[in-house]
Formats: C-alpha cells, structure tokens, sequence
C-alpha cells in the first residue's frame, strides 16, 4: 500500500490527484521536513558513490 504525500495546498491540485488516484493526497506534511529528509537521503547516496568509484 502506497500513500500519497502533496506538498502543495492548491485545492485543484489536491482534486486532481484525487481524481486520477482514487486517493486523498496527506496533506499534513512540514514542507521543511520533507526538504531535510530529501537533502539527507541525497548525501547518503552521494557518499555511496563516492565509496563505491574511489
């Protein structure tokens, strides 16, 4: 099972997921935290490559 996370609070956007989802978008996420999380998952997968190419 897959959840959808929407960042944006535009309502015709919101509808329009849910329309070709079937699916209300969680709406109740920190735009901060999201930003945070995606930075981290980025280092660890640069620090990957680097470690796997050196």
């Amino acid at each position: 099972m897959c959840k959808i996370v929407l960042l944006a609070v535009i309502e015709s956007v919101q509808e329009l997921v849910k329309s070709l989802t079937g699916k209300d978008p969680n709406v109740t996420v920190n735009p901060d935290e999201v930003v945070a999380l995606g930075a981290a998952v980025q280092v660890v997968w640069f620090v990957f490559l680097r470690v796997i190419y050196l």
